[in-house]
């Protein structure tokens, strides 16, 4: 019989962005300049955990820092002293 192997998984891009990668638009910036690697499956982008994770190790970011990204993506007035707030009660690198 043969052995099936699981193939990596993969998610969508808000997906991706829910789990704290990074914002949508920054996954798209990133797979546009090569950056990340994407798979077009009909119309959608499809991205690999293992290369998202790869990707976050690469750039040096921290979880905490990248959903800080997201959640200032989504609010208007988060000037640079609320974001280093943010990140000090967090843990972020910026803290």
């Amino acid at each position: 019989m043969p052995a099936f192997t699981q193939s990596p998984p993969i998610i969508s891009i808000p997906e991706a962005a829910a789990r704290g990668y990074a914002s949508e638009a920054t996954l798209r910036r990133h797979i546009r300049a090569g950056r990340l690697p994407a798979i077009r499956i009909g119309h959608r982008i499809k991205l690999r955990v293992a290369d998202l994770d790869a990707h976050v190790d690469a750039a040096g970011v921290s979880p905490v820092d990248s959903a800080i990204s997201v959640i200032a993506d989504h609010v208007d007035d988060l000037d640079e002293a609320h974001r280093a707030r943010l990140s000090a009660l967090l843990g972020g690198d910026a803290a």
